[in-house]
């Protein structure tokens, strides 16, 4: 049943204003017990909450929000801008503002290695920071992070209300630096405002016939769009040239391959369409491959000179010594065993010699033997 009575003030889900304010509330804390018993005895809305212009600020596809917390900042148009930070299911906060009915998105932030659900976020005015957290960790996180743009351009079609370029110092600051004059369009994102762009460095590559060549070009913002050329041709992705997030890869590189290349970011504002050079590289083909018909110099190999008769010497020693050494093994291994057959060879002589010089003894001897028993025998004969 919807609840028709009476409704304590401050009104319970409201933002706290300055009518709070004046009643001394500045935050969940200060609220009276009326309007804590209400929301404790009807937790349920009977509609639901809905936005001052009538429709959402902020609409996007991908992960849900889960926090969002809004600070005021003064641009250097003198004008203050609400600009909303916003934590997502996935660990990253967005960060938006509102320019006259339009939401821009100024940078996503990825907090977390891991996709983990922001279910804090806080503002910290004694320090400057944002502090979000989730059920593994925490982190804090500047309100800008002005040095990420690296040129006039990106600085200013970046719309960040924190910062702007500072053209006598070449680098996009916070606006919080003391008297300065900085160059910034947060509203239409005008970066004709900028002084023209130093030339970029042109750097040159070689690849061979067949081989891969990989052109970097990282891109100065989500935000913007790369563009290829090759000479005065828009380059597409192909199989062969394929164009990457942060690069070009070239396979099997052929000769049409050589020449310039260009790499260019291409953004749009509200004031239009600016685009800007971040590399630019020459490729020639390696004129050591044979398939190009490009003259080189081959490198011979040397067949005569000192540096030659020197490696035959060395060669030689080492062939001297390796049989050397072959030759003190083959004696070391093999010398005892030849030592003990000589050694026996002997033994066997000397016995031998010992044996034939007992023989004729024992053949001398023995008819002295023999005689006697002969007499013997014809004594008992008779």
């Amino acid at each position: 049943v919807m609840y028709s009575g009476e409704v304590p003030v401050p009104r319970p889900g409201a933002c706290i204003n300055n009518e709070a304010r004046s009643m001394r509330i500045t935050k969940s804390l200060d609220l009276p017990d009326r309007t804590l018993q209400f929301v404790k005895d009807r937790p349920l809305l009977d509609q639901a909450v809905e936005p001052v212009s009538g429709e959402p600020l902020l609409m996007r596809r991908g992960a849900a929000f889960t926090r969002i917390i809004v600070n005021q900042v003064q641009a250097a148009d003198g004008r203050k801008y609400h600009v909303m930070f916003i934590g997502t299911e996935t660990g990253t906060i967005l960060k938006a503002v509102n320019y006259d009915g339009e939401m821009f998105i100024i940078e996503e932030i990825h907090i977390f290695q891991t996709p983990q659900l922001i279910n804090i976020l806080m503002f910290s005015t004694a320090t400057g920071q944002i502090y979000a957290g989730s059920d593994q960790g925490a982190a804090q996180i500047p309100l800008a992070n002005c040095e990420r743009s690296l040129s006039c351009i990106d600085c200013v079609l970046a719309r960040d209300p924190y910062c702007g370029w500072d053209a006598a110092g070449a680098a996009c600051v916070s606006l919080s630096t003391p008297e300065r004059h900085l160059i910034q369009n947060v509203a239409a994102g005008d970066a004709s405002l900028c002084p023209d762009a130093d030339p970029i460095k042109v750097v040159s590559l070689s690849v061979r016939v067949g081989g891969k060549l990989e052109l970097s070009c990282p891109p100065p913002s989500s935000l913007t769009n790369v563009r290829w050329e090759q000479g005065n041709r828009v380059l597409t992705s192909s199989p062969r040239q394929q164009i990457l997030l942060d690069k070009l890869l070239i396979l099997n590189a052929t000769a049409g391959d050589a020449g310039h290349y260009c790499c260019s970011s291409v953004e749009r504002s509200k004031a239009g369409e600016f685009t800007t050079t971040v590399a630019e590289y020459q490729v020639s083909i390696d004129p050591a491959d044979p398939n190009v018909c490009v003259r080189s110099v081959t490198p011979k190999p040397q067949t005569n000179g000192p540096s030659v008769a020197g490696l035959h010497a060395v060669i030689a020693l080492l062939v001297i010594a390796l049989a050397a050494l072959s030759a003190w093994t083959f004696c070391k291994r093999y010398r005892p065993q030849f030592s003990n057959c000589t050694n026996r060879s002997e033994q066997t002589q000397e016995v031998v010699g010992h044996q034939n010089a007992a023989r004729p003894a024992m053949a001398e001897a023995k008819p002295l033997v023999s005689e006697p028993q002969n007499s013997c025998r014809n004594n008992n004969a008779v």
